[in-house]
Parts: structure tokens; C-alpha cells; sequence
């Protein structure tokens, strides 16, 4: 078992531990680390060195016998916000009575991140992934934006971020959590198009297929067509109604669509384009895109005669 108690300014950590400890990393409010090894014995104190001097602590991984996060090389047990309050500063167990030193100045902001299990649409089930994407203090009031890099979403590009305000103590409490939101994150849908060569005249259309992969939730997917080369903004366009999918669900779905009559559509001698469209709640985007070469001419034959 281990644990991790604050000092009064937040800049130094009492970590103790059941079993003899081996290294302790410091999460800084800034998101650096600061990794301390070859330790032995229960209980140390520790804060930051050389360039991390003075700065506030958020979080402390603590790696003591065989325990392990995965959050990083020999990272062991991490032990967040939910600091217990230091017992130099507690007399009772009344929470009422903790001396505080909340700096409304600025809150803390942590952005964590959390990868689902292979083949699982949420974290039940599976054993939690997570990763601190970064840590970092507001001190300004109004609207903040952040921004998450895309190297830095969880792995297999399907899990969800969760983002968490909580307001500085010189002893963190849970209580100082303000307020905390997930967003989840899923793959980019993608589409393709089969069953044309661009290169053939066709005067009786072939079957297409349409494969859809993580067709987004709440979303409307569908086969356009229109008549010339590919435009960026079509107006002449037909919906082909078979190949209309709508994802009416919170978590992605796939799928392939056969589509045979696509004779009705098209009529008109020429090139013609086919996109796949989808729409989501953030805008419209194209999966996918072919040109087909259509014969619509009529030939006659016959013979002229003439009469003298």
C-alpha cells in the first residue's frame, strides 16, 4: 500500500509505502516529471530539484515492490489530486477543520486520457489504460481553448479524454475538484468505393460496392452522383436512396452496401462522379470518390436508297 501527503505549499510530498520503496516520479503543475531512484525504506520526502525547484506538485507516481501503472518505465502506483491532507495540518479527522491554503487565483487543469480495450466501444471490461496528457494552471477568467494533439489521443485512436478543473490547495481534498467533463474519442470514418474500371465504357452498369469503416454516431452516409469530372461544391447531384445509412447510436458502426441498379440514376452519355458523403454534427466530408464513363449513344443501321 502506498500513500503521499502535501505540504503546506504544495511544492514537497511525504510518500509512504508498506514495502521498501524503489523510485518515486513528481507530476509537476507545468507537466514536467521529476524521477528519483535507488531508494529503500517506508517513507521519504521529496520535492522538486535544479530547474523543478519550487514548483507545485499534482501528482506522484510511487513504485514500491511489484505495483506498476504502465504510465511510464518503472512508474509505479500513481496517487493524483486525492492527496491526503497532511497530518502536520490535521489534528481530527473533521474535514470541516483542515487548514487550507486555496489560491482563488488560479485553478489546475489536468487533461487525461484513457484507451479503450481491442474490440470494446468504453473502459468497462477492460483494465484502464490511462495517460496524463498534460497539467497546467488558469489564472484568467473568461473562455480557455485547449487544444490535443493528435499524437497525444489514446492508442488505436478510440478511448475518450477527460478533462478536470480543480482548484488549488496547499492539501488536496476532493472536494477541489470543480468540475469534470469526458469527451470521447473515435476513429476517423472511412470509405471505398468497388467494381469500376475507370478505363471501360459502359453501356449496362456494373454492380458497385460501397465499404463504410466507424461510420460516426449520429451520423447520415450516402452515395451521391452527378453528371462531369469531380466538382468541390456539386449542385446537380442525385442522393442514390439504397445507399442511404444512418448511424442513429453513440459508438461507430460499419458498413457495405451492394448496389445494382444504378442504370436508373445515370441516363446521360459521359463521365459521371460518384462520392460517398458523410455527414456528422460537425459538418459534411467526402469518404470517398470514383468517375465512371457511361455510353448513352443510340446507333442506327441501315440503308439508303436512292431513286432515279
Amino acid at each position: 500500500v502506498v500513500d503521499a501527503s502535501l505540504a503546506g505549499d504544495g511544492t514537497s510530498v511525504l510518500v509512504t509505502s508498506t514495502k521498501d520503496l524503489s523510485n518515486v516520479v513528481l507530476l509537476f503543475t507545468d507537466g514536467t516529471e521529476e524521477k528519483t531512484e535507488g531508494l529503500s525504506g517506508y517513507e521519504a520526502t521529496f520535492s522538486g530539484t535544479g530547474e523543478n525547484a519550487g514548483k507545485e506538485i499534482v501528482g506522484v507516481w510511487i513504485k514500491s515492490g511489484n505495483n506498476s501503472s504502465g504510465d511510464g518505465s518503472g512508474y509505479g502506483e500513481y496517487v493524483d489530486q486525492t492527496f491526503n491532507p497532511d497530518p502536520d495540518h490535521n489534528t481530527t479527522n473533521n474535514i470541516d477543520e483542515f487548514v487550507s491554503v486555496i489560491d482563488p487565483s488560479k485553478v489546475l487543469l489536468i487533461q487525461k486520457s484513457y484507451s479503450y480495450p481491442e474490440d470494446s466501444d468504453s473502459v468497462v471490461g477492460g483494465e484502464l489504460n490511462d495517460q496524463i496528457l498534460s497539467t497546467t494552471t488558469i489564472s484568467t477568467e473568461g473562455p480557455t481553448k485547449l487544444s490535443v494533439p493528435a499524437a497525444s489521443l489514446p492508442a488505436g485512436d478510440k478511448g475518450e479524454v477527460v478533462l478536470t478543473v480543480a482548484a488549488l490547495a496547499g492539501q488536496e481534498i476532493t472536494e477541489s475538484i470543480l468540475d469534470a467533463i469526458r469527451v470521447q474519442i473515435w476513429p476517423v470514418a472511412t470509405g471505398a468505393i468497388s467494381g469500376i474500371d475507370t478505363l471501360t465504357e459502359y453501356a449496362n452498369l456494373p454492380t458497385v460496392t460501397v465499404t463504410l469503416e466507424d461510420l460516426y454516431p449520429s451520423s447520415t452516409t450516402y452515395l451521391r452522383i452527378y453528371p462531369g469530372s469531380p466538382a468541390a461544391n456539386p449542385v446537380d447531384f442525385q442522393k442514390e436512396s439504397a445507399s442511404v445509412v444512418i448511424i442513429d447510436d453513440i459508438v461507430p458502426h460499419d458498413r457495405i452496401l451492394t448496389l445494382r441498379n444504378l442504370d436508373k440514376q445515370i441516363t446521360k452519355h459521359g463521365i459521371h462522379t460518384l462520392e460517398v458523403v458523410h455527414e456528422t454534427p460537425f459538418g459534411q466530408e467526402v469518404l470517398a470518390q470514383q468517375t465512371i464513363r457511361v455510353d448513352r449513344r443510340i446507333e442506327f443501321a441501315g440503308t439508303i436508297y436512292t431513286i432515279e
